[in-house]
């Protein structure tokens, strides 16, 4: 992101991680199950390691809203084009890793979501969060 557009000073001053790309396969981009239980994944996976924040950007209001939805921050930077070509500015979205109140916002979104689908099979057991740590 860097390429194209300043940081803002707090990210680059603390140990932050980008997440650049989000692909959901199309026929399941209407069930947020899949991007919240991916998103579960990654906020303990770098909680634990003791990141600060992961930033984004992020399309408005769709999926923005969302992401906002699930304790992230819109930064107050100007919306940007990555590319002329570019259909759609984005803005740069971020969690606040240490932030009690991001953490419960995105919890409480993620237990609602394993409730509602007891019985998906997208959701990730202990056996393969356990792998997917031991690869990064």
């Amino acid at each position: 992101m860097e390429l194209y557009h300043p940081l803002p000073d707090f990210l680059k001053s603390s140990l932050a991680v980008e997440c650049t790309r989000l692909v959901i396969h199309k026929n399941h981009r209407n069930q947020s199950g899949v991007l919240i239980e991916l998103y579960y994944l990654a906020y303990t996976f770098l909680e634990s390691h003791g990141y600060y924040y992961v930033f984004a950007t992020a399309t408005f209001p769709t999926p923005g809203n969302l992401y906002l939805k699930l304790g992230m921050k819109k930064h107050e930077t100007h919306a940007f084009k990555y590319n002329d070509l570019d259909l759609n500015e984005v803005s740069i979205i971020y969690l606040d890793l240490k932030d009690p109140k991001a953490s419960q916002r995105m919890f409480w979104a993620y237990h609602q979501k394993r409730q509602q689908n007891k019985s998906t099979s997208y959701s990730f057991d202990n056996l393969t969060r356990s792998k997917l740590q031991q690869t990064v």
